[in-house]
């Protein structure tokens, strides 16, 4: 018997694969458009950077579940069974070896992104709220580079503390442990967040007052030329707004990813009880379904930071040279002239030699005869003098030389 999906399940299984690589390729764009832009290390490129390993390994497993549906299933039964002695495998996907492998590096990946994200709005809150610190002033650079390690670190550590036996033993410290990265963010960067907020619509009340004020007081600070002259605020509003609605997303898959893990505790119950794994075609198409959304948070990524006004101008630029390269198409050229060397190119036939005979007269000339030809003269080239202009004559002296390169003759020194 196979043990890969059902007949039926295939249809599902190849559309959210290529919908995968769609993201996929979306998210790989953006990490090129901000590498090509100079920006390899801000908290835009790491998150995508993350996306784009969190959706491959999305792909993989995919690919995994699609030709080992069998074996996968059995499995799961198995860790059902297995969870009533150890409950810590009830929250986990019920999966061991690469499957089990390719979800932990998922949610490594999630909650990477979160604490990314955390760091963002703070330093967002930094700026919006014009916070100086002079303790840490001239190491900025180097608290953002150890933030942005710790970002990726401490998660890393901390799921791979989660297979240690004495935490698997401890539902509480294995629930504490494994969520406590996620729930820390999506807590204290909300707080961070709605103060952000209020601060960006504090800064839009305060400039529109200045703004309505501002010509009201023209004609008095022209009388008052001390009076010192009111600054307009800035605000990166469609920043603040492209950062919020990442925050809101992340947020909402952060409380799907906890939920979740309660929903598994429940199905791997009962599960435990079945004698005979779930083989039906409706349950496959309902596993498959589950890998949507883990991969769109990388179409969304690239929704959110890679369709800027300079951004959608590189994608104009290199789809209208695409368009110009095809409709290119290179066509020989064949060049014609009196000498006729570039009919001889690529030939054994022998180049013919020319001698230039300089005349004088109402005009100076220059006159071409081939030796092959001795009969016949090319006058090519005309050149009127100065002289002969004015009405001076000139005593007529004819020059005999072959000369490779006949147009060089024109340049010749008169004697």
């Amino acid at each position: 018997m196979s043990d890969s999906l059902p007949q039926g399940a295939w249809a599902a299984s190849i559309l959210v694969l290529i919908y995968s690589v769609i993201c996929l390729g979306a998210i790989v764009l953006l990490l090129c458009m901000l590498f090509a832009n100079g920006e390899k290390t801000n908290y835009v490129t790491l998150i995508a950077l993350v996306t784009s390993v969190s959706t491959t390994a999305s792909i993989v497993q995919q690919v995994y579940y699609a030709c080992h549906w069998r074996t996968t299933k059995s499995t799961e039964l198995q860790q059902a069974k297995a969870s009533l002695e150890t409950p810590t495998i009830a929250y986990t996907p019920l999966s061991t070896g690469l499957n089990l492998a390719l979800f932990e590096m998922q949610f490594t990946c999630y909650t990477i992104s979160s604490v990314l994200i955390l760091f963002w709005a703070m330093a967002l809150a930094k700026g919006v709220y014009n916070l100086r610190f002079k303790s840490l002033l001239g190491r900025e650079a180097s608290i953002t580079a150890s933030a942005k390690v710790f970002a990726v670190v401490t998660p890393i550590v901390l799921i791979g503390i989660t297979f240690v036996d004495a935490v698997q033993q401890n539902v509480v410290a294995y629930l504490i442990i494994s969520n406590i990265v996620l729930i820390g963010s999506l807590v204290i960067g909300s707080i961070i967040m709605i103060a952000v907020l209020v601060r960006y619509v504090y800064s839009r009340h305060l400039f529109r007052s200045i703004q309505g004020s501002t010509s009201a007081g023209t004609a008095h600070s022209e009388t008052h030329p001390g009076q010192p002259v009111t600054a307009k605020i800035k605000v990166d509003k469609m920043l603040l707004l492209r950062f919020t609605i990442a925050f809101v997303i992340l947020n909402a898959f952060e409380v799907s990813l906890l939920s979740f893990e309660f929903l598994r505790k429940i199905n791997a119950r009962t599960m435990a009880a079945e004698q005979q794994p779930d083989f039906s075609v409706g349950g496959a198409i309902s596993d498959i379904e589950q890998f949507i959304p883990g991969v769109t948070a990388a179409l969304l990524a690239f929704l959110l930071f890679g369709t800027t006004a300079q951004f959608r101008k590189k994608y104009g630029d290199a789809f209208r040279s695409m368009r110009c390269r095809r409709s290119r198409r290179p066509t020989p050229v064949q060049a014609t002239g009196g000498t006729g060397a570039w009919n001889t190119l690529g030939s054994n036939r022998p180049l013919p030699t020319y001698r230039c005979t300089i005349g004088a007269g109402d005009a100076e000339s220059v006159e071409l005869q081939d030796s092959g030809n001795a009969g016949k003269t090319r006058p090519d080239v005309t050149v009127q003098d100065e002289d002969s202009l004015l009405g001076r004559s000139m005593s007529s002296r004819r020059l005999r030389q072959p000369v490779p390169q006949p147009w060089n003759a024109i340049g010749a020194p008169r004697p």
